[in-house]
């Protein structure tokens, strides 16, 4: 409809000054809208055709504002034809139009001419544009076109000798395969030449895993005899220990309660483990140790505690020592007797000199006061050490001076610890246990033999060590789980106690500590 539009807006273009003589009345288009046509007789020297005869757009009822008013075009018999055709294919835009009638006194309107013009212009230039959108890209799908078409003409001669390669490597192959077919059946024949003298009855059947060996049972087994293995070496090897390994063992053996657990330290010179300020795990267990001794009676009043243990090598002078730095530290003063006259460790751990010390005391030539000697580790901690090693200890511990020198340290000291002998080679802690307020049994793990345990509570029926509370020493993780136990200082394992020459272990010693 926009096309015919333009035609006939480039008529009234055409011809501007076209006048009407006869008018007819309006007719009807589409959905009520009038469109009136007229035709004159005057010559037209402006029309497209040179004809004579003029058309005029009279009005368009339904559209009083549009364009469309006293629009002149002119017009022939052809075109009336013509429109005539247009009227039989539908009319334009749905309009049909009456070319037979007339329209009387419709001048034409330059105004109108202009307005129609100017709003019809930029539909009829758009339409232009987008035609032109069109043909550009028509002309560009064309071209693209022509270059895949060239692109393949090019590649024409490389295809070529690529289709003559391939026909001659199928050519060979080709030969190749006739050749072994006729060796198959050359091989065919001359097999079936041959007799055989066996014959296959039934084939052989298998399955996709193969029936034997089988991994996984083989694993299985393995690893069930691994564990069986080690459980049984393990049991078999603690079956045959005859040496104290666990806690639970201790408490099995014996109703002496435990009151503390001292874990394993392995040091070369220096066994003091406690010391102002100091946090370790160690120290903090001697702290629980010294908290333990108001369990077994240890107060202001009783405050003398032996020190002791089943053989040689448990870490009673260990204990000792370390226990009397954890109560100096609390501001009492504490003195710690080296009563061990034949095997004196404790003025050694505290480099202190033993050339006088409480035999002199107890042969009469040194007095109290001269024999107590203050430590450098703390102002409160005192050490009264052995002197020279008689030849008769028990006989001196029981030659009165003891007590004498016992009921002196009461009056001036808060502790007093005493350091003495094993109890399985010698018998000085039971002659020193009845003047002391509580005994602390030294048990070390793998060192202290289980049948002195056993029998522990039956010697103490007997002989009796007064007050007598165990410490376990020298703790450490044992098994997976680190909920075991294992210790070890580096101690012989020799039970002899005395001035002799020990026997050398087997294992060269870590820690001597006693």
């Amino acid at each position: 409809m926009v096309a015919a539009l333009a035609i006939m807006l480039a008529v009234v273009l055409a011809v501007p000054g076209c006048r009407s003589q006869e008018s007819t009345t309006p007719q009807t288009g589409k959905e009520g809208t009038k469109v009136d046509f007229g035709v004159t007789n005057e010559p037209c020297p402006q029309a497209i055709d040179g004809s004579k005869g003029c058309i005029y757009l009279g009005t368009i009822s339904d559209l009083t504002e549009g364009p469309f008013k006293a629009l002149a075009v002119p017009i022939t018999d052809a075109q009336k034809a013509f429109w005539r055709r247009v009227n039989e294919q539908g009319g334009i835009g749905g309009y049909e139009i009456d070319v037979t009638t007339y329209v009387k006194d419709n001048k034409y309107n330059p105004q109108v001419h202009n307005q129609v013009y100017q709003e019809i212009k930029p539909n009829i230039l758009e339409n232009v544009q987008n035609l032109r959108k069109n043909l550009v890209a028509g002309r560009g799908d064309l071209l693209n076109t022509s270059n895949s078409y060239a692109g393949i003409l090019r590649t024409l001669p490389a295809k070529e000798r690529k289709l003559v390669e391939i026909s001659r490597q199928q050519g060979i192959k080709n030969s190749i395969y006739s050749f072994l077919l006729q060796k198959r059946e050359e091989t065919a024949l001359t097999f079936n030449s041959t007799i055989a003298d066996t014959r296959i009855i039934d084939s052989a059947a298998t399955t996709v895993k193969p029936v034997s060996p089988k991994p996984m049972l083989i694993w299985a087994l393995a690893i069930v005899a691994a564990l069986g293995l080690g459980a049984g070496l393990i049991a078999i090897r603690e079956g045959l220990n005859q040496r104290i390994v666990f806690r639970n063992e201790i408490e099995k053996y014996t109703s002496v309660p435990v009151v503390g657990e001292i874990m394993y330290h392995q040091a070369e010179d220096h066994h003091l483990v406690v010391a102002p300020g100091q946090r370790t795990v160690i120290a903090e267990q001697f702290r629980q140790l010294r908290t333990s001794m108001a369990y077994i009676g240890i107060n202001s009043r009783k405050k003398k505690i032996l020190i002791t243990s089943t053989i040689s090598g448990e870490g009673k002078s260990f204990i000792a020592s370390n226990l009397a730095v954890s109560l100096a530290l609390t501001d009492k003063k504490v003195v710690l007797l080296e009563l061990d006259l034949r095997k004196p460790r404790i003025s050694q751990l505290f480099d202190v000199s033993r050339e006088v010390g409480i035999t002199n005391y107890f042969i009469g030539n040194k007095d109290a006061d001269h024999i107590i000697k203050r430590t450098e580790v703390s102002n409160n901690l005192f050490i009264i050490p052995s002197g020279a090693i008689p030849p008769n200890p028990s006989e001196l511990i029981l030659n009165g001076k003891l007590d004498e020198l016992l009921q002196y340290l009461d009056t001036i000291f808060d502790y007093i610890l005493i350091d003495t002998a094993p109890v399985g080679p010698v018998t000085d802690a039971y002659i020193l246990s009845p003047l002391c307020d509580a005994t602390l049994y030294v048990v070390r793990h793998k060192v202290t033999p289980k049948g002195y345990i056993k029998m522990l509570d039956e010697n103490i029926k007997i002989r009796g060590l007064k007050n007598l509370a165990i410490v376990f020493n020298g703790v450490k993780t044992r098994g997976m789980g680190g909920i075991n136990y294992g210790y070890g200082y580096g101690y012989g394992k020799d039970y002899s106690y005395g001035y002799g020459e020990e026997k050398k272990s087997k294992k060269k010693d870590k820690d001597k500590v006693k």
